[in-house]
């Protein structure tokens, strides 16, 4: 995931219950946490990133990410 030499940051956004996570450096690429407690979509479209859902535990971010049709999330 952290495949360039520059880091990345997370912004976290409460009131759209999402987390985006910015790599900087390379192709500029990003990924969106889902914090709402929504699941994984059943007909997941193929990505490189995959589908990320997230939930905090204590100072912990938790992130669950399925990167198929076939994972059961």
């Amino acid at each position: 995931m952290f495949h360039t030499p520059y880091g990345f940051e997370f912004l976290d956004v409460p009131e759209e219950k999402r987390i985006y996570m910015v790599e900087v450096g390379g192709p500029h690429t990003w990924r969106t946490i889902y914090m709402d407690g929504r699941p994984h979509p059943k007909n997941l479209d193929p990505s490189f990133f995959g589908h990320s859902v997230g939930h905090w535990e204590g100072d912990v971010l938790v992130v669950d990410t399925s990167a198929s049709t076939n994972d059961s999330g």
